[in-house]
């Protein structure tokens, strides 16, 4: 992406003029066409800055922030800190893609009613936006559940930033009086981008009675 720059010595003395490197989103590149130049008085240069913007930058609004440098200041004789400078920002504003896959890895099976069982999901954040997960388990069977992160912890929302991905153990526990049958719960993740957009992931067991 091209941005111009029209700079012009307004002044009545020749202006070396210094182009510092931009500040930008983490991960993007940027180079002026000329990054130092000298102006006449009345003199302008056109200069562009050449913004490359990689395939994985954040949706929304990215700022680029732009800072021209010159040599004379309003009140000579010039001290260290006088130089006159100026800031100028721009702002890229790229489409917005939420995008969270789940990934069944491993199913809980066959769960002897009192005992445990544990389903293990990735979720992968495969969009362009950070986002704050929401995870809940829905279905009539709810409450045997609970969700852990990878260290064990009981969670029931994560941050992802575009490319993340994470790993959640399901801990799924029939009473033990639960009788013998076949039976699921959805996994339900909502987006903070969007609340009202959720991936949803069936969990699938088989109840075995126990012989207590």
């Amino acid at each position: 992406i091209p941005f111009q720059l029209v700079i012009e010595n307004l002044g009545n003395d020749v202006d070396k003029v210094n182009l510092p490197f931009a500040q930008l989103p983490s991960g993007w590149t940027a180079t002026y066409t000329e990054p130092s130049f000298s102006l006449e008085p009345m003199e302008s240069k056109t200069v562009y800055l050449n913004v490359n913007v990689p395939d994985n930058a954040y949706g929304g609004n990215n700022t680029i922030i732009a800072t021209i440098k010159s040599d004379q200041c309003p009140t000579p004789p010039c001290d260290e800190g006088d130089f006159q400078t100026e800031v100028i920002t721009f702002t890229v504003y790229l489409e917005e893609k939420p995008d969270i896959d789940l990934e069944l890895q491993t199913t809980a099976g066959d769960v002897t009613a009192g005992n445990s069982g544990t389903f293990k999901v990735s979720i992968i954040n495969n969009g362009n936006t950070g986002e704050t997960l929401s995870l809940i388990v829905e279905g009539k069977r709810s409450s045997w559940f609970t969700i852990l992160d990878a260290e064990g912890e009981v969670v029931d929302s994560l941050t992802t930033v575009p490319g993340d991905e994470f790993q959640v153990s399901i801990e799924v526990r029939p009473p033990v009086t639960q009788a013998a049958s076949d039976t699921s719960a959805i996994l339900n993740v909502t987006l903070s981008s969007d609340s009202s957009k959720s991936v949803k992931l069936s969990l699938p067991f088989s109840v075995l009675k126990s012989d207590l």
